[in-house]
């Protein structure tokens, strides 16, 4: 049985003591009896309440709530009907006024409840805060307004404000945008201005690819090693998304505006895991095709970690009713994991009781306590459902918390309902959550920072995927100590961590890991000739190329044959960009092969029959055409042959790349490690490619002992690992998806998107347009006309064509 809870009333002064019996000194045993018996009179003239609400009425705060509006509302646990209508909650503020029936309301989420609170209870301290909350969002949107109907009425009309405005209305312009001399450009003079900033765009990159694609002297990453980035289309097509007509789409789009040939001069293509990109990137079937790092490891985190099930619908038989039951059974490989998706929704709620949003009193007295026991000052984070790699964040915020969740929930100024929020987490769920994050925590750095970086080569994400799968399959793990020392400047990353070993997790534990690998096996790249490519083409870690190819659980020959492929395609290739760079030597090869191949001077015959009688079989000349290429390949392999076997000594390139003596010395302590096998100090090839940039060494040594590799080398290198700028390119699609717009509108809304995203790019080409070349990853194209989805996202790198 529930009944309506007395209004609880706290002192603000926090020097001050409660008013009971007890905690009053100078109160004698008499005077303690005589305040019971006053305390038993006014019992006894208390008078059962007119509006009390039956013992029948059962109701309570909604489960897992954490708006405290939920405390003044709570839900019928039966609805009632009163007066023909159905009612689910009650409310406890209008039970002191009304009777218990016309305190009955509807309040399906928080929003209906605040709405009933400011409408019938308006001098409420949530009401307040309520209304003032809403005013002042009301005050931004018709800020917008306003400016937006100001700017539609003087372009309308086809002049500048200062023409048609009197002075009244000039100073109501200042009061709104802050800029005493602000003008609203007429809408003929605006799109002339949009029109010709597009037209030098388009025409400065058509220029640019024209002089990549056929001149050798600068290819996917320009001549400074700089990776670049380009948003070149942005299209609403409301017309659906068939893959041929929207590959159609993007192929006359291109030609027409870059003059680029798609199907000649794309080299990779990317795309995210959703099944309508896969089905455009499928047109264009010449090309490399990957999938999207980023997603990919989201998606294993997802299903480590139990947010994400694969299920299958089964038919059994009843035996009661012998009737087919459809039943829905989970087929995750590695078994189901409903454990870690209950956790992680108690965590979720507890970081979502602590938002700066839901209640900025419980993140003031949260600083309070945190201050006051002198714990890190780490606010809850903005949970993010859509980036599933965040829920790591969220264990690791959460755990650093965990002190100052204590102390908070312990006060006695929480209510009990508020408590339940963090003790209905166990010590075994706290627990579980250390032990995924220990696991998880390298997987969802490079989903989170890794493979978003703008200047992630290809090698070097195919070096780190390999080496975070190795370490979830290893025996050894780094785990946060949820007791462990905290202070004010304890953060994430240097929190303590123990070291923990696979018999020490439990089995939920091992079953995330077991997932994991499923995933990770199912869903990152496997071994493959282009990868063996690219790890050859790095200096870093082409001396442990064999290694990063090598397949578990398969024979030594797969390895090598993946290896020996790679070298062979290398070949192939790196002969035609040497080729091109050494056509002057072909030329001066062929000229003296002519000149040594040509036959001596004839001399005059005396007869035909002499010459029937002299003349033998025809003599075999030698091709001149296949004598100059041979000498030509020879050099190419010989020079090949010299970058494998060539070996960097990487302190002297951290010394150069790191001047300063204390950060020098730091780096060099990472880059090497001990091989206890063979007792000698080794490279770190992780720390290696996380702390050295090459690009940096090809620009400095490499590109000028090795020019064609190098070359070769900006095209495996610059493939692109994510479709993170594409994302980024699509995230202010609004711009283009926002309410029904003319096909005009919809031309000059896309350029604006385009250039508003290639900013930076412009301004380098106005510094020089020669030193902009494409990087791989450059076309990123958005065809849609949703902004919530993402099923015709496509991600390009170009050809380069010697």
């Amino acid at each position: 049985m529930n009944s309506a809870p007395s209004p609880t009333f706290f002192n603000t002064d926090s020097d001050s003591q409660e008013f009971t019996p007890s905690s009053q000194s100078g109160i004698s045993c008499s005077s303690n009896a005589t305040v019971i018996d006053l305390a038993q009179h006014d019992a006894e003239e208390k008078e059962e309440p007119v509006n009390s609400i039956p013992d029948h009425v059962v109701y309570k705060p909604p489960a897992n709530s954490t708006d405290p509006v939920w405390e003044l509302i709570h839900r019928l646990d039966t609805p009632s009907i009163y007066e023909a209508k159905t009612y689910t909650h009650i409310c406890l503020l209008c039970v002191q006024t009304k009777t218990w029936q016309d305190s009955l309301c509807r309040a399906g989420n928080a929003s209906n409840a605040k709405t009933h609170l400011v409408s019938i209870h308006k001098d409420h301290e949530l009401a307040i805060q309520e209304q003032r909350r809403r005013l002042t969002r009301a005050d931004r949107y018709m800020v917008q307004q306003i400016t937006g109907h100001i700017a539609r009425w003087l372009i309308h009309d086809g002049h500048a404000h200062n023409m048609v405005t009197t002075a009244a209305f000039h100073e109501m312009l200042v009061g709104i945008t802050g800029n005493p001399n602000v003008t609203v450009p007429p809408t003929k003079m605006y799109n002339d201005i949009l029109d010709n900033h597009f037209e030098k765009f388009t025409a400065d990159a058509a220029e640019m690819f024209i002089e990549e694609f056929q001149e050798l002297d600068e290819t996917y990453i320009n001549h400074q090693w700089r990776p670049v980035r380009l948003a070149l289309l942005a299209h609403v097509k409301n017309d659906g998304h068939d893959s041929k007509e929207v590959g159609k789409l993007m192929n006359n789009q291109l030609k027409t505006r870059y003059g680029l040939d798609v199907n000649k001069m794309a080299r990779f293509t990317i795309s995210d895991t959703a099944p309508g990109a896969r089905k455009i990137s499928r047109q264009f079937d010449s090309t490399l095709q990957t999938d999207c790092a980023m997603h990919a490891l989201n998606l294993c985190i997802g299903y480590g970690i139990g947010l994400k099930e694969n299920v299958r619908n089964e038919y059994k038989k009843d035996p009661k009713s012998e009737a087919y039951v459809k039943t829905r059974t989970v087929v995750t490989k590695g078994g189901a994991f409903p454990e870690g998706g209950k956790v992680i929704r108690k965590l979720r709620a507890l970081n979502n009781f602590f938002a700066s949003s839901k209640s900025p009193e419980r993140v003031a007295r949260l600083k309070d306590v945190q201050k006051f026991h002198k714990l890190p000052q780490l606010a809850a984070l903005v949970d993010i459902d859509v980036r599933v790699a965040s829920t790591i964040k969220l264990f690791q915020r959460l755990i650093i918390n965990f002190s100052a969740f204590q102390a908070f929930f312990l006060s006695a100024n929480v209510a009990k309902d508020e408590k339940h929020v963090f003790n209905r987490i166990t010590d075994a769920e706290w627990a579980l959550v250390i032990q995924m994050e220990a696991i998880m925590q390298r997987v969802a750095e490079l989903a989170l920072v890794e493979a978003q970086s703008a200047s992630m080569l290809s090698s070097t994400m195919y070096v780190l995927l390999r080496v975070a799968s190795a370490r979830m399959n290893s025996y050894k793990f780094s785990a946060y100590c949820l007791n462990g020392a905290r202070d004010t400047g304890t953060n994430e990353k240097n929190f303590p961590r123990v070291q923990l070993t696979l018999p020490d997790l439990s089995e939920l534990a091992q079953r995330c890991i077991t997932r994991t690998l499923h995933q990770i096996a199912e869903r990152l790249p496997q071994p493959s000739v282009p990868m063996g490519v690219a790890l050859l083409l790095d200096p870093r870690t082409k001396s442990s190329a064999k290694q990063f190819l090598r397949i578990p659980d398969t024979a030594e020959a797969a390895t090598d044959k993946i290896l020996e492929d790679a070298k062979e395609l290398m070949r192939v290739e790196h002969r035609v960009f040497f080729k091109g760079l050494h056509a002057r030597d072909k030329e001066n090869v062929h000229d003296a092969a002519s000149a040594s191949n040509s036959p001596p001077r004839e001399a005059n015959s005396g007869s035909d029959t002499e010459a029937d009688l002299l003349y033998g079989e025809e003599v075999s000349q030698p091709s001149e055409e296949a004598s100059a290429d041979a000498m030509i390949n020879s050099k190419a392999d010989a020079l090949l042959d010299q970058w494998f076997d060539l070996r960097v000594d990487w302190a002297e390139v951290a010394k150069r790349q790191y001047p300063a003596e204390d950060e020098y010395d730091t780096v060099l302590a990472k880059l090497s490690v001990r091989d206890k096998k063979r007792g000698v100090r080794v490279w770190n090839v992780e720390q290696v490619c996380n702390n050295i940039d090459v690009c940096s060494w090809f620009l400095e040594a490499g590109q000028k002992e090795f020019p064609s590799v190098a070359k070769l080398a900006r095209v495996w290198l610059g493939r692109g690992c994510s479709t993170a700028f594409q994302e980024r390119v699509f995230s202010t699609g609004s711009f283009v998806m926002s309410p029904p717009r003319t096909r005009t509108a919809n031309e000059r809304a896309q350029r604006q998107l385009i250039l508003r995203h290639n900013r930076l790019e412009l301004a380098r080409m106005e510094e020089s347009k020669r030193q902009i070349c494409v990087h791989g990853t450059c076309m990123c194209v958005v065809f849609n006309d949703q902004l919530d989805t993402l099923d015709t996202l496509a991600h390009f790198q170009f050809r380069q064509r010697p």
